[in-house]
């Protein structure tokens, strides 16, 4: 559960428009995501899945729209996209505390994501010796690193095994039960249940169909 003075979690996201590569990919796209649930973004490859991740994440900015974060800090968010922000030359270990360093995280948070995660076999190995399971399993633990109340996920079970989807899962649902929000993109439903599903190919835009209109 999340500190009782902290403000409440809370993304208000309006419509949103981005583009690519000059080229407009979605627009119009609202939706409002509250503590203790969960968004699942779906929708085809191409479609801005990634792209509407980033800039929930504040990694990018959107060329139309608004959006908002709450708490607005970034300390208040964890983003684990296709990348597993791992050092290769480090071990899990010592990744795993670079990054405990990084978010300020409690004494003993490291020892726990190692636990969570099932990766003692693993933790004092380097991480470009590891297979894509368990790098992206390393990956992940960063997540309960400190206590972020907004997860922010690009496809969390690539390269899991049933075992560790379910692991994951898991370790989702306690967070939204802990009134925590978790937004993510993934090809398969989820083992969770998800309070609502932004359909990406609903606010597509085609190159074609703006050819002649002025947006901004």
């Amino acid at each position: 559960m999340f500190s009782s003075d902290r403000q409440e979690p809370k993304v208000i996201v309006t419509d949103l428009a981005a583009q690519r590569g000059g080229r407009l990919i979605f627009r119009g796209l609202s939706f409002t995501a509250e503590a203790g649930e969960a968004v699942m973004v779906a929708g085809p490859n191409g479609s801005g899945k990634s792209t509407l991740l980033r800039l929930l994440a504040g990694l990018a900015q959107p060329d139309a729209g608004s959006l908002t974060r709450l708490p607005p800090e970034n300390d208040g968010l964890r983003f684990a996209g296709h990348r597993d922000g791992l050092k290769s030359g480090l071990t899990v270990e010592e990744n795993l505390s670079f990054w405990s360093a990084i978010y300020d995280a409690p004494e003993g948070s490291v020892v726990k994501a190692i636990d969570r995660f099932a990766l003692s076999r693993v933790s004092d190995m380097p991480v470009d010796v590891l297979s894509a399971g368990w790098r992206r399993r390393a990956g992940l633990a960063r997540l309960i690193l400190g206590s972020a109340p907004l997860w922010i996920l690009d496809e969390p079970y690539t390269a899991l095994d049933k075992d560790n989807v379910s692991r994951i899962d898991g370790i989702l649902s306690e967070h939204i039960a802990n009134g925590g929000i978790v937004i993510l993109a993934t090809h398969q439903s989820p083992g969770f249940e998800t309070s609502q599903t932004v359909d990406m190919a609903t606010y597509e835009a085609t190159y074609q169909a703006l050819a002649d209109e002025v947006l901004w």
